[in-house]
């Protein structure tokens, strides 16, 4: 792998190389502190990569997973030439795609602001400097809300770096029939994908579910994701269906799959299965991959703690509108599907425990729990809380193999 302590951007005598000035953020002191310090002391590793005080999580993690492919470092580097000969004078050239794929040359000073952005690392801190300049309007503040999303995308960051396209995966909650079942809407679909065209079935739920339609809005309030379990509560609660009716249900729910087990069941859908796949390939192809949470990832009682730029800790282990880096996926000797996940603030994870109920309704039925490891930078997440609590996943265009 090829390293150099100035990286490895090449630019040609004839290319037009633009000076751009310092950004700014409102409210801060915005004093650009200029450094001799080697831009690339080693060839970059994800250990440089950790999140500051800035809320650009998706920036910080979609560079981390970039490093832990093979070929990363490589291409980071090729981003950057240090011209400042190791002295407090002169810029650093940097190279960035921007949306049409164009690559982009641009000189900044080689200088930070003190306690702003990414922790330690002088070519992160650039970077983050460097992108907010070229893309952003010169504002730290609009790393924070880059792409009109709370957390941005990662995807931008693999196109900046890389070149091609990133591709995106959208985290999808819930089946669409069953949304129609219980919503009543699409009376057609409903007949012929959950009750086979049967005409007398249909009429009866449509007939019998409104006046029970609040016992299921109970049931699954503050859920993202509906559950097979949040039915058979239903179901519970309501007693008897019209005949014919409850059977059918079950039959499509138990034949088709529309609805996830609980935690640890491995009884996933086929749209969970689909998100790891994709997952799983892009891994295989050596593509860097991050996702990003929901906005929040539990209910505001299970919130104890706030990150460097707001975001909230839950006790799960979770953080709400964050990104990660996914590094690796697997399947278990139980079936179960497990992501592997690092927080770019390199603390902050999940461990789960581990157990059978001893007594309650629950008695006997074993549990899997996530639970908050504040030292774990990396951790497992199992498929069905991934699903749960991510909305995106963001793949790179570009292999990274060497």
């Amino acid at each position: 792998m090829a390293h150099n302590e100035n990286g490895l951007l090449t630019v040609q005598p004839q290319q037009v190389v633009r000076r751009l000035g310092n950004p700014t953020r409102t409210g801060t002191m915005n004093v650009h502190h200029r450094t001799p310090q080697k831009l690339f002391s080693h060839p970059p590793t994800p250990s440089d990569v950790i999140q500051g005080q800035l809320g650009d999580c998706y920036l910080v993690s979609a560079l981390n997973s970039i490093l832990s492919c093979p070929a990363g470092p490589e291409a980071v580097e090729k981003c950057f030439l240090d011209r400042s000969s190791g002295v407090l004078s002169g810029d650093v050239v940097m190279r960035l795609y921007d949306t049409s794929n164009t690559p982009q040359y641009f000189a900044i000073t080689k200088s930070v602001v003190t306690g702003l952005g990414a922790q330690h690392t002088i070519w992160v801190k650039l970077f983050e400097k460097g992108y907010a300049a070229m893309f952003l309007g010169g504002s730290y503040g609009a790393l924070e809300t880059a792409s009109g999303a709370s957390h941005g995308k990662g995807s931008d960051i693999y196109r900046a770096v890389l070149g091609p396209n990133a591709e995106l995966f959208d985290c999808t909650k819930n089946d669409d029939t069953f949304i129609q079942l219980m919503g009543r809407r699409e009376r057609e679909r409903v007949k012929h994908e959950v009750f086979a065209g049967e005409e007398d079935l249909v009429s009866k739920w449509w007939s019998w579910y409104p006046a029970r339609s609040g016992v299921w809005s109970e049931t699954i309030r503050n859920a993202s994701v509906y559950r097979l379990e949040d039915f058979e509560r239903f179901l519970a609660k309501v007693g008897d269906m019209p005949e014919g009716v409850r059977e059918q249900i079950i039959y499509w729910l138990n034949t088709k799959s529309p609805l996830p087990g609980r935690r640890g069941t491995g009884l996933y859908t086929d749209g969970q299965r689909a998100i790891y796949m994709n997952v799983r390939s892009a891994l295989l192809q050596k593509k860097p991959v991050s996702a990003g949470t929901n906005q929040s990832v539990a209910p505001a009682h299970k919130i104890i703690g706030e990150g460097l730029a707001g975001e909230g800790k839950a006790m799960s282990g979770l953080v709400g509108s964050h990104a990660y880096s996914i590094l690796d996926v697997k399947q278990d000797e139980e079936g179960l599907l497990w992501l592997e996940l690092e927080n770019p603030w390199k603390n902050w994870g999940v461990k789960y425990e581990r157990g059978v109920y001893a007594d309650g309704p629950k008695k006997g039925r074993p549990f899997l729990k996530p639970r908050a490891d504040p030292a774990a930078g990396q951790f497992w997440l199992e498929l069905c809380d991934f699903s749960k609590h991510f909305k995106s996943v963001w793949a790179g265009g570009s292999s990274l193999a060497m």
